[in-house]
């Protein structure tokens, strides 16, 4: 199970990071309006 919960936290984490990127103006309001 281990090994299937790797990639996930992977991809959660590479898709956080994504989001950051794109709403490096605002963070306070990237939970609020990006996708």
């Amino acid at each position: 199970m281990l090994s299937f919960n790797f990639p996930y936290v992977f991809y959660i984490v590479f898709m956080v990071a994504i989001v950051v990127l794109l709403s490096n103006v605002d963070i306070s309001d990237a939970g609020s309006g990006v996708i």
